[in-house]
């Protein structure tokens, strides 16, 4: 028996990768109010609002999400993005971010119903743009439950006051 021990030290690690990379339930979800807050977030290539290939897993627990609470009737994607450089471009890219997150869970078989796409540019900033950190916290994407069973929560408007980029069932 002791001679298996080296062999076992050596592929310690890549069993462990392989349990931690395939493992959905690895990387869960939090609530903070009606946020939805996950581990890990969403990544996008700099600059130009799409998905990196690095979403996977993060995509699929926002989906199981999604499934496992079919009370949720609709789920805002909030882009947010830092107030620095023109106005036109960030709000486009604030778009483009609450876009393609929105359309990636439709590609997984989210119902658009259930997803709404809005994009923020400086109304919500939980941290000063004056340094290269804060301007990362203040970018990102937020999920939050905006209805259950087809009612609004707290009477809010669904789009919580942010502008909606596109009905996405028109896709």
């Amino acid at each position: 028996m002791s001679k298996n021990i080296p062999e076992f030290k050596i592929l310690l690690p890549f069993v462990i990768f392989l349990l931690t990379a395939f493992n959905i339930n690895a990387q869960e979800y939090k609530m903070k109010g009606n946020e939805v807050v996950f581990a890990q977030p969403v990544v996008f290539n700099n600059g130009i609002g799409t998905l990196t290939s690095e979403n996977d897993l993060v995509l699929k627990v926002i989906k199981k999400y999604l499934d496992n609470n079919p009370q949720v009737s609709l789920l805002r994607v909030e882009a947010h993005v830092d107030n620095t450089g023109d106005a036109k471009a960030s709000q486009k890219l604030a778009e483009k971010m609450a876009f393609s997150v929105s359309t990636a869970l439709i590609n997984l078989g989210i119902d658009c119903k259930r997803l709404i796409a809005v994009s923020f540019v400086t109304a919500i900033q939980p941290a000063k743009n004056k340094t290269a950190d804060n301007k990362v916290a203040n970018a990102g994407i937020i999920f939050v439950n905006a209805a259950v069973k087809g009612k609004l929560i707290d009477g809010k408007k669904a789009d919580g006051g942010g502008k909606v980029t596109i009905d996405l069932c028109l896709l």
